[in-house]
């Protein structure tokens, strides 16, 4: 509940700092994966224009770093053998996709 609270307060925010403290929380595997979804979303909704989009850069970020191939510039395949970092990849699509629904 107080890790919700804390989120978001960071997404109200919208610095610089409170995106990257954001970022921190989504990139943790040690932090529980329904936190990690909730910072996800957050960093999609802090993106906006005064802050350079910095929250979808970080979301893509993350995204490209945790499920695309390391040899050639796609997505790997669902292998659903984690729970948490399939949920993690789900909610990254489902942000960068609805942001870019919303905004153009």
């Amino acid at each position: 509940m107080q890790q919700t609270k804390a989120i978001k307060g960071l997404e109200s925010h919208g610095t610089a700092s409170a995106v990257l403290a954001l970022k921190a929380v989504a990139e943790n595997s040690k932090i529980f994966y329904r936190i990690r979804m909730e910072a996800a979303t957050a960093l999609a909704r802090t993106a906006c224009r005064d802050n350079n989009w910095a929250g979808l850069d970080h979301l893509i970020k993350l995204y490209k770093s945790a499920f695309y191939h390391t040899t050639m510039p796609l997505p790997r395949p669902h292998d659903f053998t984690d729970f948490a970092q399939y949920h993690i990849q789900k909610v990254c699509i489902n942000c960068i996709s609805s942001f870019f629904n919303t905004y153009f």
